[in-house]
């Protein structure tokens, strides 16, 4: 098959693919314009507010840190745990604080600034793609599960899941030993607050987007799938918000399932937030196939974890 023949393969395949969302979009109406308004609701009052000061500040620091790494002891420890320098652990850190997709953007913005090389940046992508404390604890736990307990649970096993995805995937082969040649590091501007800002923003709307989409589709599947289980497992691997909030239906009749599900979704991310991470990683040389392994070993884990706990947290049968 011919170049000429691929590309035209490839345009067929996303025309008929934006004529199937089209029709299915205008068929379900009813169903999703509620969904895309819950959508814009959670853009306006969680996403952009919590989300956009982060990636300002984190814009700032990554380009005005001139860390490299050094032979120093926290240096050493982090690359004989997880095969990366230290600077390359703030992607974890700040992931961890602000939330998805934080951690991915500033591994790939580490690997652009030219302190992280190819392996590394697969290495840190293997566990810094995480939800921040504000919506496990404040938006998971209070509000929707009404326990303070379940959201610290479940930030907490989430963290512990994701160090140890990340010494394991740190131990394993890469399966893409040849990457392509080396980026150029970018010249930044020692952190310039204009640039940041202006790059946040669009980064921010790109995050919306995808989430509005996604929105969408979940209420095209709320419309004829009326099992609440079922589509609570569904959700937990389209799109985490949306997972957590079904999950937290089923607390009362089911607790350790709903809990198992926001566990599953809040360590598996969803395909949501993995198409985000990939528009963060455009130009960055790494495994799509590994960093989804690692997100789907991290969510097994959280969930054997999750387990060992749930007895202890004091509800349900």
């Amino acid at each position: 098959m011919t170049a000429y023949t691929e590309k035209r393969c490839g345009i067929s395949l996303s025309a008929l693919m934006g004529f199937f969302m089209l029709c299915t979009l205008l068929i379900f109406a009813r169903d999703v314009i509620p969904w895309i308004q819950k959508g814009i609701l959670l853009c306006g009052k969680t996403i952009i507010p919590t989300l956009f000061p982060c990636m300002v500040a984190c814009d700032m620091l990554v380009a005005g840190s001139g860390m490299q790494g050094s032979a120093t002891p926290l240096d050493k420890a982090c690359r004989f745990l997880f095969g990366v320098p230290s600077c390359g652990i703030s992607a974890f850190t700040l992931g961890a604080l602000c939330g998805f997709p934080i951690g991915t953007k500033i591994a790939a913005d580490l690997y652009r600034d030219g302190k992280l090389n190819e392996r590394e940046v697969e290495n840190i992508l293997s566990f810094s793609n995480n939800t921040g404390p504000a919506f496990l604890v404040a938006g998971v736990g209070i509000s929707l599960f009404g326990s303070v307990k379940i959201g610290i649970l479940l930030y907490v096993l989430q963290l512990v899941s994701a160090l140890l995805c990340g010494i394991l995937f740190s131990i394993l082969p890469h399966k893409s030993p040849s990457f392509p040649e080396r980026a150029v590091p970018s010249k930044n501007d020692g952190g310039g607050f204009v640039t940041a800002v202006q790059k946040s923003v669009l980064n921010v709307l790109s995050v919306c987007g995808f989430v509005l989409i996604f929105s969408a589709i979940c209420g095209i599947l709320s419309s004829f799938i009326k099992n609440r289980i079922l589509l609570a497992f569904i959700y937990a691997f389209l799109e985490v918000g949306g997972a957590c909030a079904s999950a937290a239906t089923l607390l009362e009749p089911m607790p350790l399932f709903a809990i198992l599900c926001a566990t599953v979704a809040a360590n598996f991310g969803g395909l949501s937030v993995h198409l985000q991470a990939a528009s963060f990683l455009q130009g960055v040389p790494y495994s799509f196939s590994r960093y989804l392994s690692a997100k789907f070993i991290q969510a097994v884990v959280a969930v054997f974890l999750t387990l060992l706990c749930f007895p202890f947290l004091g509800i349900g049968p």
